[in-house]
């Protein structure tokens, strides 16, 4: 009788607990979890990256990373063109459809083209904050910490338009290149290009602005996320009136948003999740894994191509590729996530928990009293003469020691911050290898004959400096007792 009874028992709770696994949404580890998205491209830094971003015709990738190396990636080919090396890195951009890159640092900005790599100018001022380019790329506003400035230039012409003293830390051009916004971390003004002055400025937030953004030429959307609150919201940008709020994120967190390009549809990224939310309907339709190294591998960059391909950076190095389509269709056989789905989302009396939101300030033109200092003298961005500078060399080996006959791969990595590399020159135990421009590949060698051999590596850049680099490879025979020992182990007689 006992065993029969607790046979019965086994089996109701085997019965109950795979139930609960289906009303529940746990996936059998056996089978693939639709949820858990697949990288179409993947690449790494031994550190976090800064930035991510894909060239408007979706053949280059080019990231930043808190190591100071700036790649630039083929995505036809998956195979590296570029690697540059610079101190205080802060973003890497593409600019005129992928013609060219800005790459900035904390106190310049280098801007090169993207078919030999080389650099055409540099902009360069005391600490700056952020860069933000116009969507076909024209147009680059540049955020400084210190005087609180900013600068727009025109990209193809070179010439600086307008410098005018507001902080950012962050901002966005409109699609149609007539405003631009200006965002510390709680505040959001918007300029008029035409006439280079203050238009509005949306209420004050209560927590920190993660993203934000326009979806078209005349509405705004801002996600904040903090300790107690996380929310979405959408402005009318010449009013400032809050068309729709979402409810509170507290529940999932916002890392970054991205707008998809579809009415009110919003990917929301927090530590390695990401959710597609609809603002006007108050709703998460879909969710997914897109996670770098671990579950706890925050979002620190990500970027939306064309509505085509979705960038991801994280926090320990990682960066991947997603095609788009996996984060906006068929959101119909998906559960639906969304708390208070009965709330359409519209706020007709702009209801708040933030204090500061719930009067909205409408600008009729009598309601802002700052207007930004405006410099209107047109300045040519003109190369600094300064000092050459050696280029960057290193060489790697992929052993320093060993018996004979050892094989041992040989890598040249080098670039020049301020020219090209002109040529290179290996020198491995007598044996010479001479090539024009950056060597791209790997020199095996086999030592035959045991020794101390230095190996010596040079490059030369188009002005004639030259960095010299230097290691040891030591090679012995390999004695009776160090064949026992690596056979048999030390402790075998």
């Amino acid at each position: 009788m006992k065993r029969s009874f607790w046979l019965i028992c086994i089996i109701v709770s085997v019965f109950y607990f795979s139930n609960m696994v289906n009303a529940t949404g746990l996936y059998n580890s056996n089978k693939e979890d639709p949820r858990v998205l697949k990288p179409i491209f993947k690449g790494s830094n031994d550190n976090k990256v800064l930035s991510v971003d894909i060239s408007k015709k979706g053949n280059m990738f080019v990231s930043a990373s808190a190591d100071g190396n700036v790649k630039i990636w083929d995505l036809n080919k998956k195979t590296m063109l570029k690697t540059l090396m610079f101190n205080d890195l802060v973003k890497a951009i593409f600019l005129e459809n992928g013609k060219k890159l800005i790459i900035t640092t904390r106190n310049s900005c280098y801007i090169y083209n993207t078919s030999m790599f080389k650099r055409l100018s540099k902009i360069k001022y005391r600490v700056i904050k952020d860069c933000s380019s116009s969507k076909d790329g024209t147009l680059l506003n540049i955020s400084y910490d210190y005087g609180d400035k900013q600068d727009v230039y025109n990209i193809v012409s070179g010439k600086l338009l307008h410098t005018f003293k507001r902080r950012a830390y962050k901002t966005s051009f409109s699609p149609n290149k007539k405003y631009l916004l200006l965002s510390d971390n709680y505040n959001i003004s918007v300029i008029d290009l035409k006439t280079w002055s203050l238009l509005t400025t949306l209420p004050k937030f209560q927590s920190k602005i993660r993203s934000f953004g326009f979806i078209d030429d005349q509405h705004v959307f801002v996600f904040t996320s903090g300790y107690d609150h996380s929310y979405g919201y959408l402005f009318d940008i010449k009013t400032a009136e809050l068309i729709y709020k979402s409810y509170d994120f507290k529940k999932y967190g916002i890392e970054k948003a991205l707008y998809t390009g579809e009415k009110y549809n919003f990917i929301l990224f927090d530590d390695g999740n990401a959710k597609l939310f609809n603002l006007k309907l108050n709703k998460v339709l879909k969710e997914f894994f897109a996670r770098g190294k671990s579950k706890d591998d925050g979002f620190t960059s990500v970027f939306l191509s064309n509505g085509s391909m979705i960038a991801t950076g994280y926090e320990k190095g990682d960066m991947k590729i997603y095609p788009a389509g996996s984060f906006l269709y068929k959101a119909s056989n998906h559960k639906t996530l969304g708390e208070n789905s009965s709330d359409s989302g519209v706020l007709d009396n702009a209801v708040s928990d933030d204090s500061a939101l719930k009067s909205l300030p409408v600008d009729n033109g009598k309601n802002i009293e700052r207007k930004p200092e405006v410099i209107t003298k047109t300045i040519i961005i003109k190369e600094e003469k300064k000092k050459n500078m050696k280029p960057f060399l290193q060489i790697y080996a992929s052993k320093t020691s060993g018996y004979i006959p050892l094989d041992v791969s040989f890598k040249i990595i080098a670039n020049d911050e301020d020219g090209e590399i002109k040529a290179y020159y290996l020198n491995i135990a007598g044996k010479e290898f001479i090539g024009k421009g950056t060597p791209m590949k790997v020199f095996p060698f086999t030592f035959d004959k045991p020794g101390l051999f230095k190996v010596m590596a040079s490059v030369k850049d188009n002005k004639n400096a030259v960095s010299t680099k230097e290691i040891s490879i030591k090679v012995r025979e390999e004695s009776f007792d160090d064949f026992k020992n690596n056979v048999f182990g030390k402790d075998k007689e």
